[in-house]
């Protein structure tokens, strides 16, 4: 054989170990496990009105390497289409994984409303439990409109119970919500 026949084959397969190098990267980019968590699982809350800021702030935290994170997550759009709410990160997920997990519909959460005819007790506890503040809910809680039209007293809307819905639920929604279920229990 050719001395030019064996450098050639030499470079060929240097060529192929350094393609085969480089596809294992990707792969490891998009497959590999990139959490930074020891418990079984670890929650996400983004914001309704979220900045790149924010957003890295809750997540960043959570993973191993950030920049692969950042990779994956422009090639499959999510910067462009982030979504509020509380997302479940399960130990030794993927980037393609947190991605999809990130960009799927909030998890539903368990609000609980105290046992009391107090606003501002109730607005305080349900601030605590979902994105809405607590100065929001006492707005939306008292709104004298609302129960009239309505025709109903506070108390009859704000029943002690739990109630199942997202964690990015805003005071609006989570009066209509609460309302909205008292109506089906009263009939």
């Amino acid at each position: 054989m050719s001395y030019i026949k064996k450098i050639l084959i030499v470079i060929a397969m240097l060529g192929l170990v350094f393609c085969g190098i480089k596809v294992y990267d990707i792969i490891q980019v998009f497959s590999g496990s990139n959490t930074a968590f020891n418990n079984e699982e670890a929650y996400v809350y983004i914001p309704s009105k979220v900045d790149s800021y924010t957003l890295q702030n809750e997540l960043f935290p959570l993973l191993k390497d950030e920049e692969s994170f950042r990779i994956v997550a422009e090639k499959l759009g999510y910067g462009t289409q982030v979504i509020a709410g509380k997302f479940t990160i399960k130990k030794d997920m993927s980037n393609l994984e947190i991605v999809r997990t990130l960009q799927a519909k909030s998890d539903v959460i368990t609000v609980v409303i105290p046992d009391t005819n107090e606003i501002d007790v109730i607005a305080k506890q349900v601030s605590t439990q979902i994105e809405a503040n607590e100065s929001d809910l006492i707005v939306f809680l008292n709104d004298s409109l609302f129960l009239s039209e309505k025709k109903l007293k506070f108390q009859e809307i704000y029943k002690s119970g739990t109630y199942q819905m997202p964690w990015n639920t805003s005071a609006e929604e989570f009066r209509n919500r609460v309302y909205n279920i008292s109506q089906k229990q009263t009939k």
